[in-house]
This record gives C-alpha cells, sequence and structure tokens, in this order.
C-alpha cells in the first residue's frame, strides 16, 4: 500500500504535505527533518494525524539525533 515507502522511516513530512512520494523522506541517517518550512495548513494536517494514530497504536518509541 501506500504506506510502504514511510517503513521504518519518519513520515512526518509526506503525512502533513498528504504525500506518499518517496521525496518526501530524508535519508535515515540524516539529521531529523524540524520541519520547520511547514505552512499553517500543513502543520494542522500533520496534528490530525498525529490525534488520529495516538488513539489507534500504543506508542512504541521516539526519534533521536543521530550523533555520530
Amino acid at each position: 500500500g501506500p504506506y510502504g515507502n514511510f517503513a521504518g522511516r519518519d513520515a512526518s513530512r509526506g503525512l502533513a504535505k498528504n504525500s506518499f512520494d518517496k521525496t518526501m523522506l530524508v535519508p535515515i541517517d540524516g539529521p531529523i527533518d524540524r520541519l520547520e518550512d511547514l505552512n499553517d495548513d500543513e502543520k494542522e494536517a500533520l496534528s490530525d494525524w498525529a490525534v488520529h494514530f495516538e488513539a489507534k497504536y500504543q506508542l512504541v518509541g521516539k526519534l533521536i539525533e543521530n550523533k555520530d
């Protein structure tokens, strides 16, 4: 399905922009995407996704910065 591109990755940008395109993914070994360039509509969309996932799934981890 369309979520396959997000497996094991930070899907925040793609969810905010309502895009499943691989260009929405940051390199897995790169810095965390701070999402500072999102507009208000994209921030709201991301917040809506967070509410959806928090109601449906248990939190199992958090992203951390790769300091290597």
